[in-house]
Formats: C-alpha cells, sequence, structure tokens
C-alpha cells in the first residue's frame, strides 16, 4: 500500500486470489456493418486488421448509441 506515494509502514488487508476477475468486451467496431463481425477491427499496427464482410469502413457512431 501506498498512500502519497510512500510505502505504509502496516500490511493491507488484500489477500492474493480472493476474488476471481472475469474480462468482457461487448460491441463492436464503430464502422458501418460493424455487426457483420463484432470481433474484427481496423488497426493500422495489426498485421490482423481488417473490416466486417460487406463493410465499405465508413465510420457509423450511431451504431454505438445504448438502445
Amino acid at each position: 500500500n501506498r498512500p502519497s506515494g510512500v510505502e505504509s509502514a502496516t500490511a493491507s488487508s488484500w489477500i492474493a486470489q480472493s476474488k476471481p476477475i472475469w474480462f468482457t468486451e461487448i460491441g463492436c467496431a464503430a464502422i458501418d456493418k460493424g455487426t457483420n463481425q463484432p470481433n474484427v477491427f481496423v488497426d493500422p499496427k495489426s498485421a490482423e486488421s481488417t473490416v466486417p464482410y460487406y463493410s465499405g469502413a465508413q465510420s457509423d457512431t450511431q451504431i454505438q448509441l445504448p438502445l
């Protein structure tokens, strides 16, 4: 524990592996037809960069709006 950047003299009550951690991802790329393949994204730094099927690679911000 480091309050104000200084190591505390006493240990915290945290116990290692005391709670499970779940990583989840919900959504799709903000691109037209992003729901056709929600697991693909445009990333110029990645060798796996691609656009969804039938997409024109145009930005679509409305696809991210909640219902």
